[in-house]
């Protein structure tokens, strides 16, 4: 069966194809359903009046061998080259004796019976290629004959080529709008790759087609869009000066790279559009696209095609390197290692010192984990770095930061033999610290010079200090440089984290620092005459701030209890308390952390502090708030609840109070986020488990006022399905609060972000024990009774309930429960009288609620008795109900229940005309020319 059979000749508005497969495809008939939109009656019929010479017997012969070329076409491309030669024969010898207009008419309508073959069928996109086949060549032969006639004077802008494409587009452009989705599709599609090959047209088709595929990028389909989308990309910079910003082809298409829900569509917009100045920054925000193959070809292939990385901003590639070496997804990531190795820093020439000069390493949240990938991709690279005597004496930012992540990779790797060729003994390190300090204290407002002493004692941290002389010489360089000079925090964090390190014990390094800062009140504060500290109370302050950094910085690394560290008790009294009570803010605010700090080594202080660090969050300003709120959580983290509840203490309900008010508090949205998050943590780790927390997270997971705030949506959208399916005990009392929870989301409908219906369905998910994360083997998972219990509390509020509207979502949703395979008889038989007591009060007397109860009462009557045969159940798919069940007559139906029903009518009727016109879609085309 490989012929072609057509019916007999008929009027264009009763014809109907047979389409004949090859012998793997079945025979089926199909309206041309194009015709009325795209052809009319003089585009079919013969010119009545020929030019002199032509017979009606040349103008059948010109179509059918017009239409016995499209035939071959359609089977293999293969026969293109030779199939459009003989076209472009046949359309000369048409224009050499007038037949011209009758080669086009004839070409377009070969051109009509493949626009309604839908997308994807292989026949159809041979036709296609063979137009832009045809297009280009004749195009190519005009561009040879212009040439040739070069020596003239004066050219002919009105050509055959131009003529015919003219007359394609044209005809093209009459079925942009057609109803039909394919036939937008092939239309949008052909003009796309005919604009490929477009020679000079006129500027009112060029507006014309502009203006109709502006139109389409925002059609409803997605291939329509994208069509539309790849032939705008080629009019891209043509008299835009002169058009209006707002409907210029550039300005739509970055707002369909930006806002185009189809990351098809997306990708096509990123990979033709311009590479200039002005579209930059939406192409690189591309790097943060949602979908992951976007995100690895903008890597892949959009950052080769931009050029040297030096082009863009230092904000540009913190951001770039940020995005991609952090992504989750393996492929986006491996593409960004490629790009930042092979590309960048190639691009210098493999000098790495010139990479992390343009990436701003003192301010980079990025370059370290950019040169650990660079380093494991190119590990050939270790053996080639060489750090010189002159390298050490003249230390930059860059090099210095080479340095320490080279020492880190090596430490990582354990490569230490090569460490001790590279890197200086520590006696030496030593003096060069000490050299760099010196140099800070002469430059004290040189951020570089603070980073390189910072990097530098990074590097002697790693350092096993089995050099005696070198230990002692670091420790007295370091002690001397915490009393007599000015640091910033970093650095002192730093160097407290060196002098624990080479301390014998915890006791020893807390003698340390308490003799540290014992000296600098000494010196700073006591040396001088009370009339001299009078006159310059801010070096009283700066000393003060600066002995509260070192004993926060030492708190951070002590792990002992406080009652067991004689010293530490007696900087507490003498250092921590006052500082509390200092009526200056900076005081106060670092006193308030050290305290904290001690707290979390003694839980009796613990316990007498809490009701102060709840006075500080009720009436500090944001900073005090959530310095407050990390001091609570901690305290409770490490010391669980057995702080709260005592005699002259803080009682848990308290504690409570002040986590639902700073959640629930919008105004300040940082406060919010980590409350939220201090929350979550407290009820993942089991610390807290009440209740009114748990209503809490999902109030505010739920409230619109919450749902600005990105950052607690996001703490929450993880961490309550983590809790949830987490444990059995979990969801248990989850379930116990959802209905609750829905009846108080209800009842503020305007202040959440999705419909009730939605928030229902979320809630059962989250109980549901099949999501559970090991239910194949937990056997406790598999009989557990949450949404039995559930049950019965929905159909109590059912029952209570005066809201519409949640009836109608708690009827709804009682199919959507999951019963266990041991689901007591007994049980189930008080949730069957409880609902039977429901139906039989006639409390619910809406049509769609009544009628999904009792669907529900026949499926658990069916379960039941499944249980009482001894039959395995579980009732988790209740809506596969048997149809001779009783439904509430029409009649009975309110007038909004009526609209919704003829609401719900009219889309399904939409949906079965779409079904039909997809299976009236063409797969093989006939071209013979007597249709």
């Amino acid at each position: 069966m490989q012929g072609i059979v057509t019916l007999s000749w008929q009027p264009w508005w009763e014809r109907r194809t047979l389409f004949v497969y090859k012998t793997e495809f079945l025979v089926r008939t199909a309206v041309q359903l194009l015709t009325v939109e795209l052809l009319s009656e003089d585009t079919m019929a013969v010119a009545k009046a020929l030019p002199e010479g032509v017979t009606e017997d040349d103008v059948r012969t010109l179509r059918k061998l017009v239409a016995q070329n499209f035939q071959d076409g359609q089977n293999t491309v293969a026969s293109h080259r030779k199939i459009v030669a003989a076209l472009k024969n046949y359309q000369d010898r048409a224009v050499s004796v007038g037949l011209e207009d009758e080669f086009n008419r004839t070409f377009v309508k070969m051109v009509n019976r493949v626009l309604p073959v839908k997308k994807g069928e292989k026949t159809a996109d041979r036709i296609c290629k063979l137009c832009e086949s045809f297009v280009a060549y004749i195009q190519s032969k005009e561009e040879e004959e212009l040439k040739n006639r070069m020596e003239d004077d004066e050219t002919d802008e009105d050509t055959v080529a131009t003529r015919f494409v003219e007359y394609l587009i044209n005809h093209l452009l009459r079925g942009i709008e057609a109803k039909h989705k394919t036939v937008r599709y092939r239309v949008c599609y052909l003009i796309a790759v005919t604009i490929n090959h477009l020679g000079e047209v006129s500027d009112e088709l060029f507006d014309k087609i502009k203006r109709n595929l502006c139109k389409r990028l925002y059609d409803k389909e997605q291939s329509v869009r994208l069509q539309a989308a790849l032939a705008l990309s080629r009019l891209q910079g043509v008299d835009e000066e002169e058009d209006d910003p707002m409907t210029s082809v550039t300005k739509l298409l970055l707002n369909s790279l930006q806002h185009d829900s189809s990351a098809e569509m997306r990708r096509a917009v990123l990979l033709n559009l311009e590479r200039n100045s002005k579209n930059l920054p939406y192409i690189l925000y591309r790097a943060w696209d949602v979908h992951p193959t976007n995100r690895r070809i903008f890597y892949s292939r959009i950052m080769k095609e931009i050029g040297d990385f030096r082009l863009l901003t230092i904000g540009m590639r913190e951001q770039l390197l940020q995005w991609g070496l952090r992504d989750r997804d393996s492929s986006v990531k491996n593409a960004a290692i490629k790009m930042f190795v092979d590309e960048w820093v190639a691009a210098t020439n493999n000098d790495l010192i010139e990479v992390l000069e343009r990436l701003d390493v003192l301010n980079s949240k990025i370059a370290d984990v950019a040169m650990q990938v660079f380093f494991e991709r190119r590990k050939d690279t270790l053996d080639k770095i060489e750090f010189s005597e002159d390298f050490w004496q003249n230390l930059s930012a860059e090099s210095v930061f080479l340095a320490r992540a080279f020492n880190q990779f090596c430490i990582d790797q354990n490569q230490l033999e090569l460490l001790d060729t590279r890197l200086p003994e520590l006696t030496k390190l030593a003096a060069l610290i000490e050299h760099y300090l010196k140099d800070l204290d002469k430059n004290s407002n040189d951020s570089e010079y603070e980073f390189i002493v910072e990097q530098l004692l990074v590097i002697v941290e790693t350092y096993d200090f089995g050099d005696e002389v070198g230990r002692r010489n670091i420790l007295a360089l370091l002690r001397e440089v915490l009393v007599r000079q000015n640091l910033n925090d970093i650095i002192i964090q730093r160097s407290v984290e060196v002098i624990k390190k080479v301390s014998v014990s915890e006791s020893d390094f807390s003698q340390v620092i308490v003799e540290v800062i014992s000296d600098i009140q000494d010196t700073v504060l006591d040396e001088n005459s009370n009339e001299e500290e009078a006159q310059n109370p801010e070096r009283h302050l700066i000393a003060l701030l600066k002995c509260l950094a070192i004993a926060q910085s030492a708190l951070e690394l002590i792990e002992k209890p406080l009652e067991e560290n004689v010293n530490l008790t007696a900087l507490y009294e003498s250092l921590v308390i006052p500082s509390v009570r200092n009526r200056e803010a900076p005081v106060r605010e670092r006193g308030v952390r050290c305290l904290g700090l001690c707290c979390l080594l003694s839980s009796q202080l613990a316990s007498e502090n809490m009701l102060l660090f709840g006075q500080c969050y009720t009436q500090g300003h944001e900073s005090l708030k959530l310095e407050a709120t990390r001091i609570i959580t901690d305290i409770l983290m490490v010391h669980g609840t057995s702080v709260l509840d005592t005699e002259d203490g803080v009682d848990s309900r308290s504690i409570h109070k002040l986590y639902y008010k700073a959640v629930m508090n919008s105004e300040l949205p940082e406060v919010q986020a980590l409350a939220g998050e201090a929350l979550c943590k407290l009820i993942l780790g089991g610390v807290f488990a009440d209740e009114d927390l748990i209503k809490t997270l999902i109030l505010a997971f739920f409230d619109s006022d919450t749902g600005q705030n990105e950052a607690l949506q996001q703490i929450l959208s993880f961490c309550i399905p983590v809790y949830a399916h987490s444990s059995i005990e979990n969801q248990k009392l989850l379930g116990s609060v959802i209905v609750d929870c829905f009846k108080r989301l209800t009842n503020s409908f305007e202040n959440t972000l999705v419909s009730p219906t939605q928030i229902f369905q979320q809630l059962i998910d989250w109980t549901n024990p099949q999501r559970f994360v090991n239910y194949d083997s937990s056997e406790e998972a598999k009989g557990s009774d949450v949404h039995l219990s559930l049950c019965g509390d929905m159909i109590k509020r059912i029952a209570n309930t005066d809201s519409k509207e949640e009836r109608k979502v708690l009827c709804g949703s009682l199919s959507k429960l999951h019963f266990p395979v041991t689901a007591s008889l007994d049980r189930l038989n008080e949730l069957r009288d409880w609902l039977a007591e429901l139906i039989d009060a006639d409390i619910v007397t809406e049509a769609v609620p009544k009628n999904a109860l009792k669907r529900f009462s026949s499926t658990l009557d069916k379960a039941i008795a499944k249980v009482s045969d001894g039959t395995t159940t579980i009732l988790n798919d209740t809506a596969a109900i048997s149809e001779d069940q009783t439904e509430v007559p029409e009649s009975q139906q309110t007038k909004q229940d009526e609209q919704e029903d003829e609401g719900e009518a009219a889309v399904e009727e939409d949906e079965n005309r779409d079904e039909e016109d997809e299976e009236t879609e063409t797969v093989r085309t006939s071209f013979s020319s007597e249709q």
